[in-house]
């Protein structure tokens, strides 16, 4: 008895292990088991390691042995069949499963997952991708090759190639679905045999709910039952789905449709980037679209990416800023590869002149793709041009001549030729009358090479008693030389009792204009004169009264 009892307890001891191998897999605080490598992946859903269980990705996986697996049939899929189909949870949580393969000749239902029912898989990439099936008949998808009624699949996306053999339901995602497919894409090229059913997006949409989904990836096949953009054969209402006409070689959504409503908007090259091309898209809340540029994108798989310039400061020049400034990224680890076209900029700061603080804002122009792409949104910077010049600065960034020592400031040094200036009062130059050795005031732009550039607003005021003599200088009045400045202006401004003496190109309030305006002014002339070849010849003896 005691022999039998001891053979019994070692018999239990042995086999004790076998029963109670927990799932090798480690577990996060909420009891999800964490994939983070194929040799991971691989565990999903066998021995201890349950079809119905919670598992999480916690990194990117790099599946490109599977080439290698079971003997070169590649990976074996998950929950193979709907006798063993996988009822659990898969979290992808943003992360890409990267050259899985598959050369299965034996399954009905090749994918990552074979068979789906009442599970529930989102955030999940799988790109770079193959699946080469021959077995007829068989339900072929990167995701699931059948998506069983209470399957949900979300926020997934698929990238690679596909084939699947005769009477085959071939899909970008899912090869026959009767589930629920949401928020979902595919870019993977998918071709079947003879007899098959082929889509951009799923195979066979035999029954569920299918929406906010898009294919661009190509469509063909070989004496294929059906064939479209979206699905070989649909039964169900497609309408909240697109696919790019060109790319997938499909005018048509689907190829065999028992369907009497809407089965998806389909574009061409002219209209798959024109957000007005898609009525009752959410562009909002599901959708985003880089107008003229992409064609819709779930906002889903686009990472938030504020863009702005660094706050600038410069010294007034009396030129607007012309180089803009360098660029801030947040976050800043982003990929610069994902971001494509030329900036644009808007804001006060574009084209600001004169001291001030100003906004300077990215405005557009940018844009991102979908795989592992960005959401671009833009935030004001600022620009603060500074001065060294010793006039006063109004709100505007015009500097403000109140004084005769102001108006001589003008375009002067640190007070720069192409600013803009503004008269607050009536100016008395009587004082020219003593100014450089008795050669009375220096004009304000007083040759070719240095014309005044910037706007002169006289604001109603006079200048009066102004004296300027000169016999040897070209280019003399109150302004010597205007010429050349886009936004050159002098305007509502009188000059009276003026005194100008120069050798040639005079004027009283200018001695020449290039280019430019001049509006609303007026001069009471006494004397100007010019010399030509050394002889004084008066231009005006009297007093003469000029609006122009």
């Amino acid at each position: 008895m005691k022999i039998r009892v001891l053979l019994f307890a070692l018999l239990l001891a042995a086999f004790m292990p076998a029963f109670a191998q927990p799932c090798a897999l480690s577990q996060n605080g909420s009891g999800e088991y964490l994939v983070s490598s194929y040799t991971d992946l691989k565990q999903v859903g066998v021995g201890s390691c349950p079809l119905s269980a919670t598992y999480r990705l916690s990194s990117d996986v790099d599946a490109s042995s599977s080439s290698t697996d079971n003997s070169g049939a590649g990976f074996a899929p998950i929950g193979p069949s709907a006798g063993t189909p996988f009822t659990g949870v898969f979290h992808g949580a943003g992360h890409v499963i990267n050259m899985l393969q598959f050369n299965n000749t034996t399954s009905p239902n090749v994918g990552l997952f074979g068979f789906l029912s009442t599970a529930y898989i989102d955030s999940l990439g799988i790109i770079n991708a193959s699946i080469t099936s021959s077995y007829s008949g068989a339900n072929v998808g990167l995701i699931a090759g059948t998506n069983g009624a209470g399957g949900v699949v979300r926020e997934c996306y698929t990238a690679g190639y596909i084939y699947g053999g005769s009477i085959a339901a071939v899909g970008g995602l899912v090869g026959y679905n009767s589930g629920t497919i949401q928020n979902s894409y595919s870019t993977s090229q998918v071709n079947t045999g003879v007899g098959g059913y082929v889509g951009g997006l799923v195979g066979v949409a035999a029954a569920g709910f299918i929406d906010k989904c898009y294919a661009t990836g190509g469509v063909s096949g070989t004496s294929v039952a059906a064939a479209g953009g979206l699905a070989g054969k649909n039964y169900i209402d497609l309408s909240g789905c697109f696919w790019n006409m060109v790319s997938t070689g499909y005018s048509n959504a689907v190829g065999d449709n028992a369907e009497s409503g809407s089965v998806g908007l389909g574009l061409d090259a002219s209209s798959i980037n024109d957000s007005t091309s898609f009525t009752n898209f959410d562009f909002a809340g599901t959708w985003a679209i880089y107008q003229g540029l992409t064609t819709p994108l779930l906002r889903a798989f686009l990472t938030p990416l504020v863009v702005k310039g660094v706050d600038t400061t410069m010294v007034d020049n009396g030129s607007a800023l012309s180089n803009m400034p360098s660029l801030i990224y947040n976050p800043s680890s982003y990929n610069t590869y994902k971001i494509a076209g030329s900036l644009t900029w808007a804001g006060s700061g574009v084209t600001a002149k004169g001291p001030g603080t100003y906004s300077l804002i990215p405005s557009g122009g940018l844009y991102s793709v979908q795989d592992s792409g960005y959401l671009i949104s833009y935030a004001p910077s600022v620009l603060t041009i500074t001065s060294l010049c010793a006039l006063a600065v109004n709100a505007q960034g015009e500097y403000l001549v109140s004084t005769y020592a102001d108006l001589k400031l003008v375009g002067v040094g640190d007070c720069p030729r192409a600013s803009s200036y503004r008269l607050t009062n009536d100016i008395d130059a009587a004082a020219s009358t003593s100014d450089n050795a008795g050669a009375g005031f220096e004009p304000i732009g007083n040759s070719s090479d240095f014309p005044f550039l910037g706007s002169f607003h006289g604001a109603g005021h006079v200048i009066k008693n102004l004296y300027i003599n000169n016999s040897t200088d070209i280019y003399v009045g109150l302004f010597g030389n205007l010429g050349n400045g886009t936004n050159t202006l002098v305007d509502s401004l009188g000059l009276v009792n003026v005194s100008i003496q120069g050798s040639s190109t005079v004027g009283g309030l200018v001695g020449s204009i290039v280019s430019g305006t001049i509006s609303n002014t007026y001069y009471l002339v006494h004397n100007i004169v010019y010399m030509f070849r050394g002889e004084k010849i008066p231009q005006f003896n009297s007093i003469a009264l000029q609006f122009s």
